[in-house]
């Protein structure tokens, strides 16, 4: 959506200040405005999205080559960058923080039953979520369903289930019995007043209407936890 977001600022922006520029200002903006339609716009969000930029990480290679291509489609349609002393023709530098994975050591996570040991693989079978804080918990895994305890609808998973220390697996999503609104943030915070010393999260059988829509899939998925909180 970033994409689209940008062209259609600059498309508002320069539509507004039309009535103020001079003549020949107004002329080239006229004919960089016959250059943008939906097929351009559509042309470079499959580019932005392609597997050339591999995602645009923040501070990789690829971002920066992103960020490129976006001002050289800036200068192709004739539109002129503001006047700055200390940066390139439309940059502008700013510290972000990014969060990475780490692979050196790699992450490990394993599961144990009394007969058995397994080792399960990062990329294939799980991925951290990006905002989650480092941590190396060995606990008992306590199953809690969807992870919703909603006494007051009468809906309460973690009914008779100790998760003192434990650490809770849950189900993505919410099941069809359950009509009410429910976030991943409600899960987690769940979990936490229950005194669970940690999660795990698994995208179940039943997806919601907006997930299908986005054409999600079972396989592991990478996202940012929404309260910001250990």
């Amino acid at each position: 959506m970033k994409p689209w977001l940008g062209c259609c600022g600059v498309v508002l922006i320069f539509s507004l200040t039309l009535p103020a520029q001079s003549g020949e200002e107004s002329s080239g903006l006229a004919s960089a405005l016959q250059h943008i339609s939906t097929a351009h716009l559509l042309a470079d969000v499959s580019r932005l999205s392609g597997s050339a930029f591999r995602g645009r990480l923040t501070g990789t290679a690829e971002d920066l080559q992103s960020a490129h291509f976006v001002a050289t489609r800036l200068s192709t349609l004739g539109l002129q960058p503001p006047p700055s002393p200390s940066e390139p023709a439309w940059m502008m530098t700013t510290g972000v923080q990014a969060t990475r994975i780490a692979d050196n050591p790699p992450p490990e996570f394993q599961m144990q039953s009394p007969n058995s040991s397994q080792a399960i693989q990062i990329g294939p079978d799980y991925l951290p979520i990006l905002d989650s804080p480092s941590i190396n918990v060995t606990a008992p895994l306590v199953f809690v369903g969807y992870g919703i305890s909603d006494t007051t609808h009468g809906f309460n998973e973690y009914a008779g289930i100790d998760v003192h220390n434990r650490i809770v697996v849950f189900l993505r999503g919410k099941p069809e019995s359950y009509a009410h609104p429910i976030t991943h943030a409600d899960k987690v915070r769940v979990a936490r007043q229950h005194g669970a010393a940690a999660f795990l999260t698994f995208t179940g059988p039943v997806m919601s209407p907006y997930e299908a829509r986005r054409g999600m899939s079972h396989a592991p998925l990478a996202f940012y936890n929404q309260t910001g909180q250990e």
